[in-house]
């Protein structure tokens, strides 16, 4: 409880510091907000969404900028503000257990709803439309994060994602340059693994000399994860398909120009070369090639970035599945409990969506494979045991019976 109650003069200090304090972008305005200025904050206003995080939490940094994209929809609303909250006493107060969380506030009042939806542009404004019976179809949705002196490094240089920046400083002249960056940004909206972001260099030229050896606009730099510090000028030429296939090359996400995926989305080719290089012993049911492949993708889990892993871990369950089921074909099982979810009646989630088109095309390689191999055993010559003597091929079943007896065995335990 020492914690929850502040001492008088520090309590105002930081209240008038947090009152004073906004996230600026050139089209967006975040304002910062706690428990003690919340209550004047909501006074007089239709709507107030808030983002609620922690200067600790990792995803949270992934994910704000994202939030902020959806902020520069309405500049200057006078109805419908944007907010953020580091505060633990709303958070206990409002009974977030999970960040980020959005919470929002309606006609100025203190109740408050959850919105229960992914962080992403579209995701946030389809949900006002719905809590305020409004249209806002009229609306540019930007999904570009446009940076200033104030937000650069906690937009870029913080989150641990890769960022794609187009710097431009004449954008009558070159608007079409930047219409182009705006539709590969929207073919990459449902991904945070990449931030689409803009600088304009004509308003914050000092920002793009400090940050960037280029001064010649426009021009696409490429930030990877862990090398913010080192950015890189594009070299291509600037259209949407070689920037969609950029992108693609760099991160994996493997989209197609309108977004929609591509059939080796979700795929890893380390993790489809492991499969591929053992299949024929998972499908014959080779206990010592089921522990091999576990290994081998263990050690590749380790090497990559949290997106990547699960990636991985869902290869391992797809083995996990086979050695347990003892069939391969166990694969169209889980294609067909996907697909049941993906184009049923259940309501998912963006996020659940795509982690599940992805787990999709993952299971369906494996089953490409099952295809081919079966295929291939069909060609070759008749059963080698009818030549083996006797005794061989009843030392052959015997050590087939023991490795199906160890498997029935190991899935008991």
């Amino acid at each position: 409880m020492a914690a929850v109650h502040q001492k008088p003069l520090e309590l105002a200090i930081a209240v008038v510091f947090v009152l004073s304090i906004c996230f600026y972008s050139s089209e967006s305005l975040v304002h910062e907000i706690n428990k003690g200025s919340l209550k004047k904050f909501l006074q007089g206003k239709l709507f107030v969404l808030t983002f609620v995080d922690s200067p600790t939490c990792s995803r949270c940094r992934v994910l704000f900028p994202f939030y902020v994209q959806a902020s520069q929809i309405f500049p200057h609303d006078p109805e419908i503000f944007f907010t953020r909250t580091h505060d633990k006493n709303l958070m206990m107060d409002w009974g977030v257990t999970e960040l980020p969380a959005l919470i929002y506030h309606r006609d100025g009042i203190s109740n408050y709803e959850v919105m229960p939806v992914d962080i992403t542009v579209d995701d946030i404004m389809d949900q006002i439309a719905r809590v305020l019976q409004g249209n806002f179809a009229g609306l540019s949705r930007s999904y570009t994060a446009h940076l200033n002196d104030k937000n650069y490094d906690e937009l870029i240089v913080t989150p641990k994602q890769n960022v794609l920046l187009l710097i431009y400083s004449k954008p009558k002249e070159e608007k079409e340059v930047i219409d182009t960056f705006e539709k590969v940004a929207y073919a990459f909206r449902k991904d945070d693994a990449i931030l689409f972001a803009t600088l304009d260099a004509k308003k914050y030229g000092l920002l793009r000399d400090q940050k960037f050896k280029t001064r010649e606009t426009p021009a696409v730099i490429w930030m990877g994860q862990n090398e913010k510090s080192a950015p890189k000028r594009f070299g291509g030429v600037l259209s949407d398909e070689v920037l969609v296939q950029f992108v693609n090359e760099r991160t994996g996400l493997n989209r197609d120009q309108d977004g929609s995926m591509l059939a080796d989305a979700g795929r890893l080719p380390e993790a489809d070369d492991i499969i591929q290089n053992n299949f024929e012993g998972l499908a014959e049911g080779q206990q010592d090639v089921f522990k091999n492949v576990t290994n081998e993708l263990t050690k590749l889990r380790d090497s990559l970035d949290p997106r990547q892993q699960e990636l991985v871990e869902f290869y391992q369950y797809i083995i996990d599945s086979i050695a347990i089921s003892g069939r391969v074909t166990v694969v169209n099982d889980l294609i067909h409990g996907i697909e049941d979810t993906l184009f049923g009646h259940q309501e998912t989630s963006t996020k659940t969506e795509e982690n599940l088109k992805r787990q999709r095309n993952i299971l369906i390689f494996f089953k490409n494979l099952d295809k081919l191999y079966a295929e291939e055993k069909k060609t070759r010559p008749k059963d080698a045991k009818k030549s083996q003597p006797k005794e061989q091929q009843l030392k052959e079943e015997d050590k087939a019976d023991t490795v199906i007896l160890h498997k029935h065995v190991h899935t008991e335990l």
